[in-house]
């Protein structure tokens, strides 16, 4: 499955990693970019292509990403080296 994220009213993000599922609190940080507090999450292992996926998705999350709102593409997260995450509306 994909990773998906789900940031409520109370500034609580919902997280499913590809692997492990968990939570964090959120920010707007400046005009453009989003703050995530320590991040929880489930410890599951999971095969290699999930764990590799997850470590992504954590080093985007915790670098401070920019973020923009499309209906084209939904969410999108870009981490400080470029790397882009897009979660689509279910």
């Amino acid at each position: 499955e994909p990773p998906t994220i789900l940031i409520g009213e109370d500034a609580m993000a919902e997280l499913f990693t590809g692997c492990n599922t968990g939570g964090a609190s959120v920010a707007v940080t400046g005009d453009d970019a989003l703050s995530f507090g320590p991040i929880r999450l489930t410890k599951k292992m999971c095969d290699e292509s999930a764990m590799s996926l997850e470590s992504t998705v954590l080093a985007v999350l915790e670098s401070t990403p920019e973020f923009t709102i499309t209906v084209e593409r939904g969410l999108v997260l870009t981490g400080e080296d470029g790397t882009a995450l897009e979660f689509r509306p279910a």
